[in-house]
């Protein structure tokens, strides 16, 4: 080796060496240094040294810290439409609040940033657009039609990788707020007046999944009941458990269908926009879902298909198992109608799976059948979420309560215990509970899959035919299960082999099914070719009574909407109803056992008094009654037909007797033994006064409309002669005759006072007549939603003022004849009551 080269490498070598060392030595240096410390950001602040309770997901991320709710909101869904619902989870008195019930409608919003604020802005969707417009046409549109910022929060920290905003939600879903009203205002009669105290309000839960989350909280309220403005008794506290789910909406590729207003199921509104040279008009999509053929080549052939996505329903496994059967029986029905429209297994029911990870109840993508415990007897309810921007149904729950085996009982006992000594006994049978519970479900599984009730179905049944076998047997007890109808109470001891209760789903509900879910193949069939071959199809069925759809908002008009009637003849069925009644009531003692303390009678026995009122009112609603039918002109059915003369006086004479004999039926000896304050029978009276004077109002339109018909005239004559007998015959008047000749003079004197300037007073104030739809150029046949009543002036209708004070005049002399007569001291003072205000109002002012 040259010696001089080795030289060079060697010395090569030891410079590389020492190299090394000193890269190694620095290294050391700067690992022994101190680094410099990571800057805190406001996100750290925020959660830090805080117990902090976090769902994630990818969606929105919730934070729960010192009873206070953040939203963590991933800026990839800023302008994401969502929906916001709330329903009742649970609550400390049953009574007044239900559990599954949803005050507020859901609010349809999307996330912002404006400045420092995440804002809430509630989108202008209410336009409906087929075509493309023209670009004048949509800046004029965007002018006048701007989303509106509904609520804002400001920005508290943005997360340390900047993709998503942190904001606090405490004061709207954390805190009771008026922007979403959880409480019920009215129970029946009743009015409700809920004050929160948000003090004693927590947050008590929070989950997030991948398209939806919910917020589970206990707000605390005084509740004060209050009857026609008088209150019952004093405020009291209660706690409700409020769930909120914030939903995600899917862009979902359902073509909304154009709703026709003969047709009973719910919808969303849009505001088509104008074409050239038309006008804006109003669009209705139905409810419904997205029900698509696997095989569209063979459901166009008529042949069975499965849908791509069946609609699937989750049953609670804390029901107890002898339920399970019943449920899933009363779901199930629904699939013999969409077989007949070919669908095979296009509703499915299957149990709460136990090795999904990923299920939970609520969560939004799942439809489930829940099992809630509660101490009151209220009927199944559900809460269906909806896409407004096509109508489809995206989530559908419903409650069935556990209590459910005591309604059913009552029922059952107070409608058919007289025909039926199966069903007298303290509990109902396995097989007639059974029974009970899959109709209930089946009924409000109709609602789940958008159908509304339909309340006067059950008035294009002839009463007589509701005590036939033959007939009851082959056709139920309405043309519809969305008739609130329970059982048979027309049927008498002596009918044979009649149906008590309704035997599957009715013509109507197989006639609704099949106009809202007959698959179109879009592609091949345009939106309006599908809202032709629909409205062709309703014109041919509409024709039949009992397909037609017979909407709540005419009750106040029409009397054949009647929740619970049986029958086309309201004082028949009524009748017979009554001799089952007195009946069952004869026999409460016997037939209720282990019933020491008579609590179980008790509430029987009220609703025994409760359904007496029931039928009264159906025949009261005859009375200035107006049937009023959603046909086409070239139907040749009229719009509206004011209800027979005859029929009319019937009904009212049949009212006014029952009121006037009403607490004959009840059982004193029976009431004295309870823990009854006031009977229900006494306490009914003065409603039964106030449902009759009430229809003065409802004769003088109808007698408006058809001036031969029953007048006002008339049904002031006929309601003095009866109410006023024991005047003119010089009498003791009756409990009921009191009652009703008080209400009558009292409302007399208002009237009278309010005509001639002397006082004034909201009690003769009469009810406005409904006015006729005006929107004559909405898409679809109809307007879903108004009332089919005329319009009426009811300043040039109503005359009341004028045959009170006749009647005033009528009853003065004769009140003064009847105080000479030789009458008892309470009968004297309540004639001298009478007398009295009647001459106070007939004082001429000078």
């Amino acid at each position: 080796m040259n010696l001089s080269f080795a030289k060079y490498a060697f010395g090569g070598a030891l410079a590389l060496l020492m190299l090394l060392q000193t890269s190694v030595a620095r290294a050391d240096d700067k690992l022994k240094t101190p680094a410099k410390p990571k800057k805190e950001t406001k996100y750290d602040k925020l959660f830090k040294d805080k117990k902090t309770e976090t769902a994630r997901s990818k969606f929105i991320t919730l934070h729960k810290m010192d009873n206070k709710l953040y939203f963590e909101l991933p800026r990839k869904l800023l302008k994401k439409q969502m929906l916001l619902g709330g329903t009742i989870a649970s609550t400390t008195d049953p009574s007044n609040v239900t559990v599954g019930a949803r005050n507020f409608n859901p609010i349809l919003f999307y996330f912002d940033i404006q400045d420092s604020a995440v804002v809430m802005k509630t989108p202008n969707n209410v336009l409906f657009q087929e075509n493309a417009t023209s670009a004048n046409l949509e800046e004029a549109l965007s002018l006048n039609y701007r989303d509106a910022i509904w609520q804002g929060f400001n920005i508290l920290a943005y997360n340390n990788d900047s993709t998503s905003v942190v904001f606090d939600v405490t004061s709207l879903l954390g805190k009771p707020t008026n922007l979403l009203p959880v409480m019920p205002t009215h129970n029946g009669n009743y009015t409700l007046k809920a004050t929160p105290k948000p003090e004693l309000s927590f947050i008590r839960g929070i989950k997030s999944f991948d398209t939806n989350l919910t917020v589970t909280d206990d707000f605390t309220y005084t509740i004060a009941t209050s009857l026609m403005s008088m209150p019952i008794g004093g405020e009291r506290p209660t706690t409700v458990g409020v769930n909120y789910s914030v939903t995600l909406l899917p862009q979902s590729v359902m073509r909304p269908r154009i709703m026709d207003s003969r047709i009973g199921v719910d919808f969303s509104v849009r505001l088509a926009i104008p074409q050239e040279g038309e006008k804006s008009r109003r669009i209705f999509y139905s409810h419904r879902w997205n029900l698509v053929p696997k095989d569209k080549k063979a459901y166009a052939k008529g042949k069975l298909c499965e849908p791509v996505a069946p609609i699937r329903f989750y049953l609670d496994d804390a029901f107890p198992e002898t339920w399970k059967q019943p449920i899933r029986e009363g779901l199930l029905r629904w699939n013999k109608p969409f077989e007949k429209i070919g669908f095979r297994h296009a509703i499915e029911v299957v149990d709460f799976p136990k090795k999904q990870d990923d299920f939970d109840p609520d969560n939004i993508r799942y439809s489930c059948i829940r099992y809630i415990p509660n101490g009151s007897s209220a009927e199944p309810t559900s809460d269906v979420r909806v896409n407004p921007n096509t109508g489809e149904i995206m989530n559908a729950s419903m409650f069935v309560y556990s209590n459910i085996e005591t309604l059913l009982h009552k029922w059952r006992f107070v409608e058919t215990a007289a025909v039926a000594p199966s069903v007298r006994s303290n509990r109902l049978s396995a097989e007639k509970f059974a029974e009970g519970l899959s109709m209930l479900v089946t009924r409000e599984a109709g609602h789940m899959l958008g159908l509304l009730d339909n309340l006067g179905a059950s008035a294009t049944y002839p009463t007589d035919s509701l005590r036939n076998a033959r007939f009851t047997n082959t056709m139920g007890l309405a043309p519809s299960v969305m008739d609130d109808t329970h059982y048979n109470y027309v049927a008498q001891p002596s009918d044979r082999g009649v149906a008590m209760s309704h035997t599957g789903l009715g013509m109507y509900d197989y006639f609704t099914i099949n106009w809202n879910y007959r698959y179109f193949d879009t592609d091949r069939v345009s939106m309006n070719e599908e809202k032709q071959t629909l409205e062709a199809f309703v014109d041919g069925k509409v024709k039949s009574p009992r397909l037609r759809y017979y909407a709540n908002r005419n009750a106040q008009w029409d009397p054949r909407v009647q929740a619970g009637a049986l029958g086309n003849d309201a004082i028949a069925s009524a009748n017979l109803a009554i001799r089952n009644l007195r009946a069952v009531e004869s026999g409460l003692s016997r037939w209720i056992k282990n019933d020491e303390d008579s609590r179980m009678k008790e509430k029987l026995y009220l609703s025994i008094a409760q359904s007496h009122y029931a039928l009264f009112k159906q025949v009261v609603s005859n009375v200035g009654g107006i049937y009023l039918n959603d046909m086409k002109v070239s139907s040749g059915i009229p719009r509206y037909q004011v209800v027979p003369k005859d029929l009319q006086r019937r009904s009212l004479l049949w009212s006014l007797r029952q009121a006037v004999n009403f607490t004959r039926y009840a059982n004193r000896p029976f009431e004295r033994k309870g823990f009854m304050a006031v009977s229900y029978y006494d306490q009914t009276l003065e409603f039964m006064a106030y449902d009759i004077l009430a229809a003065r109002t409802r004769v003088g339109v109808s007698s408006y409309l058809l001036p031969s018909g029953y007048t006002q005239k008339e049904y002031f004559d006929d309601v003095y002669k009866e109410l006023f007998a024991s005047v003119e015959q010089l009498r003791v008047p009756s409990q009921g005759e009191r009652v009703l000749q008080r209400t009558f003079v009292n409302y007399a004197q208002a009237a009278v006072s309010k005509a001639t300037g002397n006082g004034s007073s909201s009690a003769a104030s009469p009810r406005s007549a409904l006015s006729a739809p005006t929107d004559s150029a909405t898409p679809g046949f109809g307007t879903p939603g108004m009332s089919l009543a005329p319009s009426v002036d009811i300043n040039i209708a109503d005359k009341s003022e004028l045959y009170f004070y006749n009647c005033l005049l009528k009853l003065q002399p004769a009140l003064q004849k009847c105080l000479k007569a030789n009458l008892p001291a309470e009968a004297r003072s309540h004639y001298e009551m009478l007398l009295f205000k009647i001459n106070k109002t007939m004082e001429v002012k000078k």
